[in-house]
């Protein structure tokens, strides 16, 4: 029989933009961002084992990142995890202890839980204004090259 470790979350917090977010923090992030967790985990035990980090999203009951870590007798470290802002999620930290990477793991803690709402950016009508009236413009000076082409070609039937 293998000894299972006993990893404990110290402390954990998400960095967006330059900003931490404790647990128990709601925040909003652009569709396509990257948010990276902070987890401090500690092995509580005398022993080395495996561990699995999980992020998990219990408001539409999915995982979104598993990372298997080996811890050292009582060692405490800090981890990222990065994930994407893809939809808006209820986030919480699981912790298991593992007899081997991703291999036979029991829960052995559970961590906070994060707000995430996903927003997607809107382009400003000013920009949407722009774009046509560049495309505007452009269909012109197309509509001008094609006449003076027809004019060039008149001309030349007329000398022939």
């Amino acid at each position: 029989m293998i000894n299972l470790t006993t990893p404990k979350v110290v402390e954990a917090y998400i960095q967006y933009k330059g900003k931490k977010y404790l647990a128990g923090s709601s925040l909003e992030a652009q569709k396509g961002d990257k948010l990276q967790f902070q987890i401090k985990i500690k092995n509580m035990d005398s022993d080395s084992g495996w561990c699995g980090v999980q992020i998990w999203d219990v408001k539409n009951n999915e995982q979104i990142a598993w990372k298997d870590i080996y811890l050292q007798p009582h060692a405490e470290m800090v981890y990222p995890i990065e994930i994407v802002a893809d939809g808006d999620r209820e986030l919480g930290i699981a912790l298991y202890s593992c007899e081997f990477a991703h291999t036979n793991c029991k829960q052995t803690d559970w961590y906070g839980i994060w707000s995430i709402k996903t927003i997607v950016p809107r382009i400003p009508l000013e920009y949407l204004a722009l774009g046509a009236g560049i495309a505007t413009l452009a269909i012109g000076l197309i509509f001008i090259e094609m006449e003076r082409q027809r004019k060039m070609e008149m001309l030349l039937l007329a000398r022939k």
